[in-house]
């Protein structure tokens, strides 16, 4: 399975955030062939990570980005994150902390998920903060991605 970080437009994107100062996106470039809606890939990215990696993903986005999670164990949260909105095509995935606003939009593009998270920074702080998480994001969202459709492929 590859994933690759591919460069977007937030003024063209699917879900974008108003006012983003951060947009990034990867796409699991190896064909999928499983019946997975935007939410279960939402979910399997997340909730089905190894144990360790979702306390890691909890600490990071609680302590490190103060982001405000709701109840884990909701049909209409992912992993704390609100599922703003849930289709065939496209999940959104939002949260806010008080330094700044984030969301994850999970897209089926035909036979590919592209996995885009936008940030917005509401202080002025909030874009160093995300500047020193950012290289952790992209580590962890390959990782995931990947690890997400080997257990799809079976």
């Amino acid at each position: 399975m590859q994933v690759q970080r591919i460069t977007i437009e937030p003024a063209d994107a699917v879900g974008a955030l108003p006012s983003s100062g951060y947009a990034g996106a990867f796409e699991l470039s190896h064909p999928v062939t499983g019946d997975r809606s935007p939410e279960q890939w939402a979910r399997a990215v997340w909730e089905q990570a190894p144990a360790l990696v979702r306390r890691l993903l909890l600490g990071g986005w609680r302590i490190g980005l103060g982001l405000r999670l709701g109840p884990r164990d909701t049909p209409a949260q992912v992993l704390g994150w609100t599922l703003t909105s849930a289709t065939g095509q496209v999940a959104v995935l939002d949260a806010r902390s008080r330094l700044l606003t984030a969301r994850n939009v999970v897209e089926l593009r035909g036979a590919r998920v592209r996995w885009t998270t936008f940030v917005r920074f509401d202080t002025r702080p909030a874009r160093v903060l995300w500047s020193l998480a950012v290289p952790v994001h992209h580590v962890m969202m390959s990782y995931l991605l990947r690890r997400a459709a080997e257990q799809e492929q079976g």
